[in-house]
């Protein structure tokens, strides 16, 4: 996990939690980077090991202290002794530790040195951010970060099989068994908002006004890899786009499944397709009916999906070379759009396209790996 913008730790008690809670939205809001560890850590990581990480690479460490924090003993001590370590290796003047009042207590004598800012006190958040503008200059717009979903470890079945699919495609077959390490993936493709913050900080085309919860288009495989990029140093999470075998398994889940919902073909309350609609439509229009069986929406249709994987034939394997980032040739795009019929909606279906094109039809959805200790 790579961690590139400025971070902000929210050191609290857990009788503080909901009062930290709002602080925390209140910086992300602001445009800040804050780190809280029921935002930011991921179910199945190693807390003690993430949280210690997450000190040391922090920016700034924000001591939330209030009458029932000030002088409990246990992990907000030791997260407080943490960054005093820290700050001991910094030069003097250095602004790094912050105690911040969430009401009027007595800051302790280890703490004296270091001027505080009561949260409580009329304009005390402004007060707050000017030292965090002071430390970490100008803010750049916040990421809007996708809406997760959990796939477990396993196998499932990937591709076609042509005896229970009249509509495969060669290139779809064999259907085989891939097993799968625990992963997540966005719930909706990227969105022209979340795009537009990444478009403006780099100077890319800005996605069109008005059409702000529907899928991003136009965007080349170069341009997805940019963005999960830019989204993983501004995050701190290691986002990338899915496996071809990765979104496979997000859109059908483990038994084999011709479309998201099962094996019953798609109509319009299911998914954009077949010129039905003529062009995009927002994400989720059609949830829930035409959900994954993991809660994924707009698996089948709407947009066309940039995967990691180059266009290589089946079985799949990831340690063919398909995988390789560095790799030349044409990637892989699932899932159909709304401007194919339904054969094209089917979660096995297979396209390839430069990583140079782009076009009006094409997008793209983010995963993120757990991440370890190791």
């Amino acid at each position: 996990m790579t961690q590139q913008e400025p971070r902000i730790f929210l050191c609290h008690a857990h009788e503080d939690k909901e009062r930290v809670r709002d602080l925390y939205h209140q910086l992300k809001e602001a445009g800040y980077h804050p780190w809280l560890d029921e935002e930011d850590l991921l179910p199945g990581a190693d807390w003690r090991f993430e949280i210690r990480r997450a000190i040391r690479s922090s920016k700034l460490f924000l001591a939330c202290l209030s009458k029932e924090s000030i002088d409990k003993q246990g992990y907000v001590q030791k997260e407080i002794k943490i960054a005093l370590d820290v700050l001991d290796e910094m030069p003097e003047g250095k602004i790094y530790l912050i105690p911040v009042r969430l009401e009027a207590c007595t800051v302790s004598d280890r703490l004296g040195s270091r001027q505080w800012v009561d949260l409580f006190a009329p304009r005390g958040f402004e007060k707050l951010t000017r030292a965090l503008d002071y430390e970490l200059g100008p803010r750049p717009p916040a990421p809007i970060e996708p809406e997760l979903v959990h796939i477990l470890a396993g196998e499932f079945l990937m591709g076609s099989d042509p005896k229970k699919d009249k509509d495969a495609y060669d290139e779809e077959q064999p259907q085989h068994t891939v097993y799968l390490p625990e992963y997540y993936i966005a719930k909706t493709p990227v969105t022209n908002a979340q795009y537009a913050v990444f478009a403006k900080i780099t100077n890319r085309r800005t996605p069109p006004g008005g059409k702000e919860h529907h899928p991003v288009v136009d965007v080349s495989w170069r341009d997805a890899m940019a963005y999960c990029q830019w989204l993983a140093e501004a995050t701190g999470k290691a986002y990338r786009l899915p496996s071809e075998a990765e979104w496979e398994k997000a859109a059908r889940g483990t038994d084999g499944r011709i479309w998201p919902w099962g094996n019953e073909p798609p109509d319009e309350n299911r998914c954009n397709f077949g010129m039905k609609v003529g062009d995009t439509t927002p994400v989720g229009q059609h949830s829930p009916q035409g959900d994954s069986p993991y809660g994924c929406v707009d698996m089948a249709g709407n947009v066309w999906e940039w995967t990691s994987s180059l266009y290589k034939g089946y079985p799949y394997d990831p340690e063919d070379g398909r995988e390789e980032q560095e790799g030349s040739g044409d990637r892989t795009l699932r899932g159909g759009s709304w401007g194919y019929d339904l054969r094209g909606a089917r979660v096995s279906v297979r396209d390839n396209y430069h990583p140079d094109g782009f076009g009006n039809l094409v997008g793209f959805r983010v995963v993120v790996a757990p991440v370890s200790s190791s």
